[in-house]
């Protein structure tokens, strides 16, 4: 009876040992929380209007992503995407790509808000649908869908 009773201890401590040493690299390896917002109109480092649809003509699109789990010496990356321009360019056509290492917190706040920005081509975006996808140390965290639609109504 007790060489069970020590059996069950030794294996729930093991299973209690295992399940800390689990937590622990789950937390390492954590997910960052990143918020991000397509938009056209800015103010600083802000978003004035989140939008998923632009105009053909809009001169500049933002995407501004806030967040205070990146850590110093982690790798950003948005990559631009035009998805399906209906044969303006190839299917997933990657448009243009912008890095950003994190170097220390940007604010006392313990945030770091990024920008990216992609304008207008010489004649106009071309109607489609497009994503920008958002990497920390090159694994893809998320895709952000938009957009563009034709200026005459």
């Amino acid at each position: 009876m007790i060489n069970k009773l020590v059996k069950v201890a030794a294996v729930s401590f093991l299973l209690g040992f295992l399940n800390v040493s689990w937590a622990e690299e789950e937390t390492a390896t954590a997910t960052p929380k990143i918020n991000c917002t397509l938009t056209d109109k800015i103010s600083g480092d802000n978003a004035l209007a989140e939008k998923d649809t632009f105009d053909q003509e809009t001169a500049m699109i933002y995407f501004i992503c806030i967040s205070a789990d990146v850590k110093p010496g982690q790798h950003i990356k948005a990559v631009w995407i035009a998805a399906d321009t209906h044969d303006a360019a190839p299917a997933n056509y990657k448009i243009g790509e912008k890095n950003f290492d994190v170097t220390d917190n940007a604010s006392e706040s313990k945030e770091w808000t990024v920008k990216y920005s992609l304008s207008k081509p010489t004649s106009s975006w071309p109607v489609g649908q497009y994503h920008v996808d958002l990497y920390v140390n090159e694994q893809l965290l998320q895709s952000t869908k938009f957009n563009v639609k034709s200026s005459i109504s």
